[in-house]
């Protein structure tokens, strides 16, 4: 199994934030987003960067941070998927049986569903490397999203 231990990342929430058991938060939204970007964790991050660069190229993205997966909010992601028609999962570990398969049992009739994540072999690297091999940096994540839209 990868892990991104050690990454820096910025603070998305402030201490403030309350979570509850069976929510998401939806961190970017506009009336113009032609998909939702759906992350967990680090691909919080990934996500956020990605959905920025597309915003500069014309195409808005919503990002939403599934951070309980079991139960997951599916009000939530039924909501994203009639808002936008597309979801692309990015999610930080093996593709099989993670969040990508929840949110496709849940809403995969709704629309179209996509899914980044770790295939293969476990191995180590640093966590730069570790997202690029697994085409889970925000760069990738953007081309992705923008082969989806095309």
């Amino acid at each position: 199994m990868a892990r991104w231990r050690g990454e820096r990342c910025r603070p998305v929430y402030d201490r403030n934030e309350t979570f509850v058991i069976g929510g998401s938060k939806t961190l970017l939204a506009s009336d113009e987003d032609a998909l939702t970007l759906v992350a967990a964790g680090i691909t919080v991050h990934t996500a956020l960067a990605a959905a920025k660069r597309l915003r500069e190229q014309g195409l808005a993205a919503r990002v939403s941070d599934a951070y309980s997966v079991k139960p997951l909010d599916v009000p939530a992601l039924k909501a994203a998927i009639e808002a936008t028609g597309t979801l692309l999962v990015v999610e930080d570990h093996n593709r099989d049986g993670g969040l990508g398969d929840a949110v496709a049992a849940q809403v995969g009739r709704l629309g179209r569903i996509f899914h980044l994540g770790v295939v293969g072999e476990p191995h180590s690297a640093s966590p730069d490397e570790l997202l690029e091999r697994h085409r889970l940096s925000g760069d990738q994540i953007e081309r992705e999203a923008l082969a989806i839209a095309a």
